[in-house]
């Protein structure tokens, strides 16, 4: 599998038309209330006008489907999503 990298931000992550699948090799998602606060903190502590870094994040696109494969990084964009929905 070749992996393309390309820098991105968070907004276009969630507006793309794509069902986010967890592939089943996957851990579960086990992050708590700890991991929650650090990421909440660090997202919202930030004064850096040009952007934040909030990890990388490994996605394979799959271009028949509007699927997109999380392979790296879903702890921290299942929390995102959750907090999203919670505002």
């Amino acid at each position: 599998m070749a992996f393309k990298p390309r820098e991105t931000n968070i907004e276009e992550i969630f507006s793309r038309r794509k069902k986010y699948i967890i592939p089943r090799y996957q851990r579960k998602y086990i992050w708590n209330e700890e991991q929650w606060l650090e990421l909440y903190e660090d997202i919202f502590s930030f004064s850096n006008e040009e952007g934040h870094f909030l990890g990388s994040f490994v996605l394979e696109d799959d271009d028949t489907t509007f699927n997109m494969s999380v392979i790296d990084g879903q702890q921290r964009l299942t929390t995102m999503i959750l907090l999203l929905a919670a505002f």
